[in-house]
């Protein structure tokens, strides 16, 4: 396995990405474990936490998300929600190409 200099990006535990997850940005999101994807538009971020409006899903306070967006993947929690507005706290920002690279050197 290389060393952590020979991994192309960062996976980030906690941290926001700025820039890949703006207003307006159509995202696909679905409940953990294996829930069926819903589309969204991404409205608001503050540090940690996205605001996405969701059409015709009703996610419980809590409900763990796995939220995509280009080649970003943010798994979060629901912490609020107001009609279509949910509040979603990001706890991780994995990039599928750094993801894609580390799987390649470990197989």
């Amino acid at each position: 396995m290389p060393d952590s200099s020979a991994v192309r990006g960062e996976v980030i535990a906690g941290e926001p990405r700025p820039g890949l997850l703006s207003v307006g940005t159509t995202l696909r999101l679905r409940r953990l474990p294996g829930g069926d994807f819903r589309n969204g538009v991404a409205v608001g971020r503050a540090g940690r936490l996205l605001k996405i409006n969701v059409q015709g899903e009703v996610f419980a306070i809590g409900t763990p998300l796995e939220i995509e967006c280009g080649s970003m993947v943010y798994l979060g929690t629901l912490q609020h929600r107001d009609g279509p507005a949910h509040t979603i706290l990001e706890e991780h920002a994995l990039d599928r190409a750094d993801l894609d690279f580390m799987q390649d050197r470990w197989d």
